[in-house]
């Protein structure tokens, strides 16, 4: 009896000290990994680069709609930073970056089109692929109420985005590749022509119910957008580049003229969503291709002189 009582002690303690071992590298292990975090997003944080030509006076900011339709190239001292599926969260970060930055920019395109009031936009947010994407190069500068913001809406996006900031920062700090500015968008130009009937998509009820159920938090950004860029005396002209009329975004075109009268009724807005345009200009309804870019491009930039033209 005594015999099993010591070998039931002796494994006790075993078991202890294994359990305690394995409580003991746990921790050091959360304390490595968050050593990490802290040390690539401090690294990254302090050299991270977001400047652009000197002589760039205007930027172009929004999704793939003006990324595949304005060519930069047309356009007197002007980058294109619109980069696909950028939900103005994103786009609010990039530009307090770019402002900080770039003390020039004396004004900003930003796209408002119909699916950037839509819910699809809560995904394009809070979605892992979409976080996964776009947060490494903002990640480090968020503050503790967005990070929770995003914590609370979907930790696994959200971890799954923290890792990938993580890693890509990480390998950022051993190659010293710091220039973030060329990482932010540019003027995308597409070959392909729209085929109706490859392009064309049977969209269901629910399809139809997110094209017309509003993403608050999107317009809510919106406004943080438009308060940015008054605070830091920077003008800013809406404008909303060419859809092809098949589009089903256009379902919400009721609340989106209601919505745009009330968000730009104090800022310019140059809706070219009419434009004339041929069918062989688009790569598929939303997207215009590289015939359909220099047509739109060159009415932007006569829109652009007539203007300059009128404040002088």
């Amino acid at each position: 009896m005594q015999a099993r009582k010591r070998r039931l002690f002796i494994f006790n303690s075993k078991m202890e000290r294994f359990i305690s071992h394995i409580i003991l590298m746990s921790v050091l292990f959360v304390v490595f990994f968050l050593a990490i975090i802290w040390l690539s997003f401090d690294v990254f944080r302090s050299n991270a680069s977001f400047t652009l030509p000197a002589d760039t006076k205007s930027i172009v900011i929004g999704h793939s709609h003006p990324e595949c339709a304005i060519d930069d190239a047309m356009l007197k001292e002007t980058v294109n930073l619109a980069t696909s599926a950028e939900a103005y969260f994103y786009s609010h970060q990039k530009l307090k970056r770019i402002i900080k930055n770039n003390p020039q920019i004396e004004r900003v395109y930003l796209e408002f089109t119909n699916n950037q009031i839509s819910s699809i936009m809560d995904d394009w947010t809070f979605g892992e692929e979409k976080q996964s994407h776009h947060m490494p190069k903002y990640m480090p500068f968020l503050s503790g109420s967005e990070l929770e913001l995003f914590v609370r809406a979907s930790f696994d996006s959200f971890f799954g985005a923290l890792l990938n900031s993580t890693r890509e920062n990480f390998f950022r700090m051993i190659s010293r590749d710091y220039l973030i500015a060329d990482e932010l968008g540019g003027y995308n130009e597409l070959t392909r022509v729209m085929h109706f009937q490859e392009d064309s998509k049977e969209y269901t009820e629910e399809d139809q119910r997110l094209f017309k159920t509003l993403s608050e938090f999107n317009l809510s950004m919106l406004d943080s957008i438009l308060k940015l860029v008054d605070e830091e005396e920077i003008e800013i002209i809406g404008i909303r580049s060419p859809q092809h009329k098949s589009i089903p975004d256009l379902l919400n075109e009721s609340k989106f003229d209601s919505i745009k009268g009330v968000k730009f009724a104090n800022y310019e807005f140059w809706d070219f969503n009419t434009l004339s345009l041929p069918d062989s200009a688009f790569a598929d309804p939303g997207h215009l291709n590289a015939q359909g870019a220099y047509l739109y491009t060159g009415n932007l930039r006569k829109r652009v002189e007539a203007f300059e033209s009128a404040k002088e």
